[in-house]
């Protein structure tokens, strides 16, 4: 199916129609359940625009993607007149068509967030939501980085502790008499001047890390107000993933925190790669 349409041509044709347009099939083009609208109907060209494609017609001077040469029907009856032109020609076509224009009455009002479905993405568009990934992938990496980063300064500090601790041998409890009970865990502390060097380190590495993070967050910001310039609905997904790197970007040192914000960020761009993968 071609999705190079216009949102008006797809609107028109569903203008058209209530339901599938082969003889006889009672399927709408909407389906309805659970108190949801779902559109499940497919498009068929008349006369395809690619040579050796059903029906393909090279002197017919029409618009190959306009509603005139476009059809709605269902899943079960798109495939067998897409695969099998040699038994379903152009005139039986043109005839359920204008027996589905007939039965429509008002026909569908499509909104345009669904009409948006059925048509393709503009190269820039596609560009937008592939740099939109890249974006997203090196934030991802650089939230892994400061997470290693920042755990490499704690285990540091956890060994330093430990030997330090281990420097002190064994401590027992002494009673008034002076006798020697039973061992007792120490309360040592690094001396406070390594506290503090390691507290500076681990400072500066948040900030190193949260400055690359906040660059590329506000890269993928930038981007998201592009796609949400070409196309609104692709754009208010987009805009979904936005809190949620913000988030990481601030709670890189809090490694729980970072991931439920790491979860949600991926969740949002999936949605938004999925809405997109239907109109590649």
């Amino acid at each position: 199916m071609s999705r190079n349409y216009t949102k008006l041509t797809i609107k028109l044709l569903f203008g058209q129609a209530r339901g599938c347009a082969y003889p006889e099939c009672e399927t709408p083009l909407i389906y309805e359940g659970r108190g949801r609208e779902t559109v499940v109907a497919k498009i068929e060209h008349i006369r395809s625009e690619s040579p050796g494609g059903p029906r393909h017609d090279p002197a017919f001077a029409g618009d190959l993607n306009g509603p005139e040469n476009l059809l709605l029907l269902c899943g079960v009856h798109h495939k067998p007149a897409d695969r099998h032109d040699a038994i379903y020609s152009v005139e039986e076509l043109k005839s359920w068509k204008e027996a589905q224009r007939s039965a429509s009455g008002q026909g569908v009002d499509l909104s345009d967030a669904e009409a948006a479905r059925f048509i393709q993405l503009a190269a820039n568009e596609r560009a937008a939501i592939e740099t939109l990934a890249r974006i997203g992938f090196r934030l991802e990496q650089a939230a892994a980085a400061a997470v290693d980063s920042l755990g490499a300064i704690d285990d540091e500090y956890q060994r330093a502790r430990e030997a330090g601790f281990a420097a002190l041998g064994p401590m027992y409890e002494i009673d008034d008499e002076g006798n020697r009970g039973a061992r007792v865990q120490s309360s040592f502390n690094l001396p406070h001047a390594q506290i503090r060097g390691f507290q500076k380190r681990y400072a500066a590495e948040v900030q190193r890390h949260r400055g690359g993070a906040g660059e590329l967050a506000a890269l993928l910001g930038e981007e998201v107000a592009v796609i949400r310039m070409m196309d609104p609905q692709l754009g208010s997904l987009a805009a979904a993933a936005v809190p949620s790197a913000s988030g990481m970007v601030e709670h890189l040192d809090a490694p729980d925190i970072l991931a439920e914000y790491l979860g949600n960020f991926r969740a949002a761009l999936q949605e938004l790669y999925g809405a997109a993968r239907e109109r590649f």
